[in-house]
């Protein structure tokens, strides 16, 4: 009626939590919070839009449904409901959806899509010659490179901002003082009186900074040096 735009969907999902037990409820299932309510049961929310952000389809989930599982559910639905079998649109969502698998199905149903990449890009974008797009204002400034893969035929545009490599690695350098500085303690308790100094109770600390300083654990190498008369820790290095 209103001749809105088809040729892009958004998909996404949210969910959102009861209190009490909600037992009459069978979708409400206890699974990963978006609002960090892991202590109530849930229900998950699928919500496909068209290009002009009107929803053209939606369905409940339970709360613990695997969220690209949902994906093919909801394009069937989303074609079965078009009587006239328009034209495929382009699909947009977002990483936690885009699996290989959903992938693989999208391109064996024709349709293109667009969506967050899940691999660790390394490659600097700056090494590459011209950039497709730049926005360079005085509190932005992000260039797009473009490549298309040999193998799979697929465009990938790689956005470079300053300001967010900026402070990332200011982030990063937080957890890399922190990481050092509690490493530093345990360090120095090895020479004091009632500190922790049994060898393996020392590496199972560090095992547990390791975990809690995931972000940039790998950036180091740590050795206890070993009194092996003793079992006893006697010095940390980096």
């Amino acid at each position: 009626m209103f001749n809105l735009n088809r040729k892009i969907v958004l998909y996404d999902l949210t969910n959102t939590y009861f209190e009490g037990q909600c037992a009459r409820n069978p979708k409400a299932k206890f699974g990963r919070s978006k609002e960090k309510r892991t202590d109530c049961p849930l229900v998950t929310l699928g919500l496909v839009l068209d290009g002009d952000g009107f929803p053209l389809s939606s369905q409940v989930f339970p709360g613990n449904a695997s969220e690209p599982a949902t994906l093919k559910l909801m394009l069937d639905e989303l074609r079965d409901k078009d009587p006239f079998h328009q034209i495929k649109p382009v699909v947009i969502m977002d990483a936690g959806i885009a699996s290989a698998d959903n992938i693989a199905w999208l391109i064996e149903q024709d349709y293109h899509y667009l969506v967050v990449s899940r691999e660790q890009h390394v490659k600097n974008p700056r090494d590459q010659k011209t950039p497709v797009a730049v926005r360079d204002t005085r509190d932005s400034n992000v260039v797009v490179y473009r490549e298309v893969d040999q193998e799979t035929g697929e465009t990938r545009l790689y956005c470079h901002s300053e300001q967010k490599a900026k402070k990332e690695q200011g982030i990063r350098n937080r957890f890399h003082a922190r990481l050092e500085e509690a490493l530093e303690k345990l360090h120095t308790g090895l020479s004091k009186k009632g500190t922790l100094k049994k060898y393996d109770k020392i590496l199972e600390r560090i095992g547990r900074l390791r975990e809690k300083h995931s972000r940039v654990a790998a950036d180091y190498t740590i050795n206890v040096i070993a009194d092996d008369k003793k079992n006893k820790a006697i010095g940390i290095e980096l």
